[in-house]
């Protein structure tokens, strides 16, 4: 992999109907190619879609898709951030369902 700007960051953000699922095969393949992936070396996940991010957390805890450093779901209305993967991913750090660094106090 070429050297990259510290400030750069990789995005991988896909739907889920129709992207994702309603091919078992074709599911299966992705998380097969994602896995073979070395964590330092995979974009950041995000999954979006008009399902409600519990929706899309079951099928992550299911074990049907890999898990994302951050859901968008309910048509837009919810994010959720995964505070162990999102600060890996290099978003920043904070509780979950916050995007970027805690706010000052």
């Amino acid at each position: 992999m070429p050297d990259s700007d510290s400030s750069s960051l990789r995005l991988f953000s896909t739907d889920l109907d129709g992207t994702l699922l309603g091919n078992p095969e074709s599911t299966q393949r992705f998380v097969a190619a994602w896995e073979t992936l070395s964590p330092d070396d995979r974009p950041v996940l995000v999954f979006n879609s008009g399902r409600l991010v519990s929706d899309m957390q079951a099928l992550v805890a299911a074990g049907q898709l890999p898990e994302p450093e951050f859901y968008i779901g309910g048509v837009g209305t919810e994010i959720f951030g995964n505070p162990d993967r999102a600060a890996a991913g290099g978003l920043g750090e904070g509780p979950p369902g916050r995007l970027g660094p805690p706010a000052a106090a």
